[in-house]
């Protein structure tokens, strides 16, 4: 080991195995890496920091890294260990990634594949799906009308609401992201019955399954929270604080849903599955049946992602917005002690990417961007817009390629995304980089 600096009191050393595995069973709550020779966000480890507890953790480090930094002078507090924290699988094999994409496929369907075109997205995709999603609102809001009113609504009205966001979802995912994100960098928190349409329908595109189901899955996100309208306006506030009893009727907003949707004809089985299950936890600790793990549909699941997910990037008075890529790793140490529900928090990240379109994120530079066009193969190396400098203070706008060879981490001056910031963070407004 060669010292890399007395002020840390880092030690630098190259992953041998035998050398490591010394080194851990002389301390006694195992050795402390500090920092590695590449980006956390492409090894599969889930903390910047973490202990060495086993030889599998040996084992990662020598596939991944040639030289890590480890700090001899750590005390942990709390025993952190890889085996009860799942990792997330943006580092996963192909072949892995591809069976547990088609085992939760066949939890939704037994139809054959649909094959979906390549995304070959253009700037002037952005605007199409911008225009996709301002229509939707406007659509929606008519269909909220009516359900009001109790104006007779059938299936197709509904589905009239997300159609054009399936066909932009189908051709050009990314840019309905964007259009979701930039949506709640003006006014998130009246918008998210889109973006969790947007999010339904995007994870149904990624798993392949067929246009008539993207749809009917976009339809159920649209109106989780519907019987929200059979409300008192003074149980929607963000910031208020519940009695026992308006706990009980905010959740009952779920059964009010139901009692709207049966009244459309022809609706979608599945929707219904997603709205009566939403708000359903792993362990039984939700509402308003308390299912347990099993007892859960696949949709149902889905649903209750998804919308977990937007509430935490969006925020509201309660608690501040989350990046995606926090959203996502909550989401994953939530779900922990379900097998299911792992694997479809592992599948949403790899459908949505830890750092989608229209995000802010911060480089290794310092400096911070919004992401552009990502490419599903290489999720964590988009294009984006640098906006600001090492000192967060706003820069004359430049694209960059993190896909290029000159961005390679083994080189000199790389960059690559160090961590993702919540939706306005530093003030940015990403919608006049896309317009």
């Amino acid at each position: 080991m060669v010292p890399r600096g007395s002020l840390w009191g880092y030690m630098e050393t190259s992953v041998n195995k035998e050398l490591l595995a010394v080194a851990v069973q002389r301390l006694e709550l195992g050795m402390f890496v500090v920092e590695l020779d590449r980006p956390w966000s492409e090894t599969p480890f889930r903390f910047q920091g973490f202990e060495i507890l086993s030889q599998s953790e040996i084992d990662l480090l020598q596939t991944f890294c040639k030289t890590v930094y480890v700090d001899p002078n750590f005390t942990s507090t709390v025993t952190i260990t890889r085996e009860s924290l799942p990792v997330i699988s943006n580092i996963d094999s192909t072949e892995a990634l591809e069976h547990n994409r088609l085992r939760l496929r066949r939890m939704l369907t037994d139809t054959d594949p649909h094959e979906y075109p390549k995304p070959q997205m253009s700037r002037g995709d952005f605007k199409t799906a911008a225009g996709a999603y301002k229509y939707a609102i406007a659509q929606r809001d008519r269909l909220l009308r009516a359900l009001g009113r109790n104006k007779p609504v059938r299936a197709a009205h509904c589905r009239g609401v997300v159609e054009a966001i399936a066909v932009r979802v189908a051709d050009h995912p990314d840019s309905v992201i964007n259009a979701a994100m930039l949506g709640k960098s003006r006014d998130g928190r009246s918008e998210r019955s889109i973006s969790t349409a947007i999010w339904c329908a995007v994870f149904a595109r990624y798993l392949q399954l067929p246009p008539q189901q993207l749809v009917d899955l976009a339809v159920g996100g649209l109106l989780l929270d519907i019987g929200m309208q059979k409300l008192a306006p003074t149980l929607l506030d963000d910031d208020a604080v519940y009695s026992k009893r308006q706990k009980l009727a905010v959740q009952a907003h779920v059964r009010l849903g139901l009692d709207m949707l049966e009244r459309i004809q022809d609706f979608p089985k599945v929707a219904i599955e997603m709205v009566s299950e939403h708000q359903e936890r792993p362990g039984g600790i939700g509402y308003p049946a308390r299912k347990d793990n099993e007892q859960r549909g696949a949709a149902g699941m889905l649903a209750g992602l998804v919308d977990q997910f937007d509430v935490m990037i969006t925020g509201n008075a309660r608690r501040e917005p989350l990046a995606p890529s926090e959203a996502m790793g909550e989401l994953l140490s939530a779900a922990e002690d379900s097998a299911r529900d792992t694997l479809l928090v592992e599948q949403f990240i790899q459908a949505v990417g830890r750092f989608p379109s229209g995000s802010i994120v911060e480089l290794s530079s310092g400096e911070i961007g919004v992401v552009s066009l990502s490419d599903p193969e290489r999720r964590l190396r988009p294009v984006l817009y640098v906006v600001a400098d090492s000192n967060k203070q706003p820069t004359s706008v430049r694209e960059v390629d993190l896909k290029s060879g000159k961005h390679d981490p083994s080189k000199p001056k790389a960059l690559w995304i160090v961590r993702g910031h919540p939706i306005g963070a530093f003030g940015i407004r990403p919608g006049a980089l896309f317009g």
